[in-house]
């Protein structure tokens, strides 16, 4: 279970208690992961840009009230629940490095 000295979760929390643990020995990051067949992989047409610092909790009401107001997209979509997002903590392969335990699978950028 996560444990913190605050009351919210950043994105190195979700990574270190969530992504890492379901990524590990995979060589993809979580996205991929949780794909039927990556190979069909989604195009995002939203980027997120955050800091890993922050509170996710408000990262996810920031979403939650561009899909209420019906936020026009540059694409002329509208943001729903089904918009396709390019977040990097779960679009990146995050490498274990805190056991510093290299995994083969992974990119050697």
């Amino acid at each position: 279970s996560f444990e913190s000295d605050k009351d919210w979760v950043n994105a190195h929390d979700l990574n270190k208690e969530y992504i890492m643990k379901h990524t590990n020995g995979t060589g993809m990051g979580i996205a991929l992961n949780m794909q039927i067949s990556p190979k069909d992989g989604n195009v995002a047409v939203v980027m997120l840009s955050h800091a890993w610092n922050e509170d996710m909790s408000q990262l996810l009401l920031m979403l939650e009230e561009a899909k209420n107001n019906k936020l026009m997209l540059q694409s002329g979509q509208v943001f729903k629940d089904d918009t396709v997002l390019w977040f990097c903590c779960f679009a990146q392969f995050q490498v274990n490095r805190e056991a510093r335990k290299i995994d083969p699978l992974g990119p050697t950028l």
